[in-house]
């Protein structure tokens, strides 16, 4: 796994620095990963155990629980079908998926431009833009990947509802909280109180 991390994080610094290094607080952020390439590997690391929770979560028989309003989206989108990890990304075998991660990363490049992406502008910190990035930016590969409008929401939410729910010391849920509270409505009642009442 740890040498699976250093593959894939060498490949997303060097994915985004081709596509997305015209953006100034993306480039200081690949400034500081490049020089510290540790820390972005562990979040890649723990952004694939996430996924992984994701996909049990999602093969769960029986009822999912308020809880997972949006993990129960997903799945009435996809079924029980598991979201492909990063790794198969980067396998030879699966040049289609190196395909669409290219398109989503210019995708990304264009939203951010036009206005329809803010973060990527907004946020300073390198450690949250990373987590921010890779979580939104996931949820856009799997659109692009089943042409499926809507599924990158269900994607970003559910995720959340994860790191909510099973990863309360997650480094990815202390960067993306303030979103989730302002965005708490999107979530069940009881997650959104619990949001509510989290400061």
């Amino acid at each position: 796994m740890e040498k699976e991390s250093i593959r894939m994080g060498r490949w997303f610094r060097r994915g985004t620095k081709a596509y997305l290094n015209d953006i100034p607080n993306v480039s200081s952020a690949l400034t500081e990963f490049n020089a510290n390439p540790g820390e972005f590997n562990a979040r890649v690391k723990e952004f694939t155990t996430v996924l992984v929770a994701f996909n049990m979560t999602t093969c769960l028989e029986s009822n999912l629980g308020a809880e997972y309003l949006n993990v129960l989206q997903y799945r009435r989108a996809m079924g029980r079908y598991p979201v492909p990890m990063p790794q198969s990304i980067l396998s030879d075998h699966n040049r289609y998926f190196l395909h669409i991660a290219a398109e989503t990363l210019v995708d990304i490049n264009l939203k951010t431009k036009k206005g329809e992406w803010k973060f990527p502008t907004e946020v300073k910190d390198p450690k949250v833009l990373t987590s921010a990035l890779l979580i939104e930016g996931y949820g856009l590969f799997l659109e692009r990947l089943y042409d499926a409008p809507g599924l990158a929401r269900n994607f970003v939410l559910g995720f959340e509802e994860v790191l909510w729910n099973k990863f309360k010391k997650s480094r990815f849920l202390k960067d993306v909280l303030p979103w989730m509270i302002e965005e708490r409505d999107a979530f069940s009642p009881k997650m959104s109180q619990e949001l509510q009442t989290s400061n």
